[in-house]
């Protein structure tokens, strides 16, 4: 996701129960039933912010982005080796 408004205005859980934004709502949750702040009532979690979010991208840019960006094939492994020996 990307924002390129730094300006816009800020989500509320009113605006968010009228699903007043059209490109963030693809149809209504159950959740708009409870009783809880829809913006920031619920936990952050790994899979959302690291797993599909900013480490995903970077990953793809190292990887196969512009050449000015890409990981060399020797880092590549060096670091896979890091992370083999981590897990």
């Amino acid at each position: 996701m990307t924002f390129p408004e730094i300006n816009a205005n800020l989500r509320t859980g009113e605006s968010f129960r009228a699903m007043s934004n059209d490109d963030h709502h693809l149809g209504k949750t159950p959740f708009t039933d409870l009783p809880v702040n829809m913006i920031s009532g619920f936990p952050l979690d790994n899979m959302h912010l690291i797993c599909l979010g900013v480490v995903q991208k970077l990953l793809y840019l190292w990887l196969k982005g512009p050449l000015g960006v890409r990981l060399g094939g020797q880092t590549i492994t060096n670091i896979s080796e890091r992370l083999v020996l981590v897990g």
